[in-house]
């Protein structure tokens, strides 16, 4: 079995997952894939993506660090200079083909994860043969899926029936804050995906977990554990937004989020401005 064939792999680096675009001229379906698609169908067919941000580069440098550290130096190097505002400093910066990153961030990742491995969920969830950054890929209605999951634990420990993705959240300061981030960013669709690519491949994993810790303050993770009815609603989701880009890649026509003219009034002064739904209008 050799990568992109559908399957499960453990050895997959991170340039040959993310470089996987295309297979036999259909796009290749990811949870991200798909949401930047039904974000604007027509940006997304132009080729436009979204920058990297520093948060998301933080980011990057703490999976790394925490899922899949025998891959730091393949992606990342440290700065020896602590901020670029000589012309030497950013010279060194702009010569440099990967990830730069500075002394400050390597110690405060270093001291988040310390705190995450010493975790007891953390300990039992990759307690034995876990495996961390899993690659996945396979077929939905002809066209191809892929995946990256970050822990798949030991399918005999406690957490063998499941799938778990880390999150860093910037508002955590209740559960509430940490439900509302969550359901900002849609997790279920892919807990979704997820589930439903592993199931299809033979593996049996039954829940999604997410493991959740703050960007900022105390490093107090959270772990939820999503229920079925959102998980089958995250699915349905994903489908349909599958469904969808089959539609725009048999036409040719990839809308624009603002296509036509969007009408919009408010009830009262004081309330928010609404477009007018044409169902409400009629009635």
């Amino acid at each position: 079995m050799t990568w992109p064939a559908p399957g499960i792999y453990r050895d997959v680096a991170p340039a040959d997952y993310f470089a996987l675009t295309e297979i036999d001229g259909k796009i290749v379906r990811s949870n991200s894939t798909l949401k930047a698609f039904d974000a604007d169908p027509s940006l997304f067919n132009s080729g436009y993506r979204k920058a990297p941000t520093k948060a998301m580069t933080r980011g990057s440098l703490f999976d790394c660090l925490l899922t899949s550290p025998s891959r730091f130096d393949d992606d990342f190097v440290i700065s020896p200079h602590d901020k670029f505002l000589t012309n030497a400093a950013k010279e060194w910066r702009d010569d440099q083909t990967k990830t730069v990153v500075t002394n400050a961030e390597m110690e405060s990742a270093v001291g988040i994860i310390k705190s995450i491995q010493s975790d007891r969920r953390w300990l039992e969830i990759t307690e034995g043969d876990c495996a961390f950054q899993v690659a996945m890929r396979c077929d939905f209605n002809g066209n191809p899926f892929k995946g990256l999951v970050d822990i798949m634990p030991d399918g005999d420990g406690p957490y063998g029936d499941a799938i778990v993705d880390v999150k860093r959240l910037g508002q955590t300061e209740t559960l509430a804050d940490v439900l509302r981030e969550c359901r900002k960013f849609c997790y279920n669709q892919q807990g979704g995906l997820y589930r439903g690519m592993a199931r299809t491949l033979g593996e049996k994993r039954n829940r999604f977990l997410l493991f959740i810790v703050p960007q900022k303050g105390p490093i107090t993770p959270c772990v939820l554990d999503l229920g079925e009815n959102m998980l089958a609603t995250g699915a349905h989701a994903i489908m349909r937004m599958d469904a969808r880009m089959t539609e725009c890649e048999r036409t040719g026509i990839w809308p624009g989020r603002f296509d036509g003219v969007k009408r919009i009034d408010q009830s009262d002064e004081g309330w928010d401005w609404k477009e007018i739904e044409p169902e409400l209008e009629e009635t």
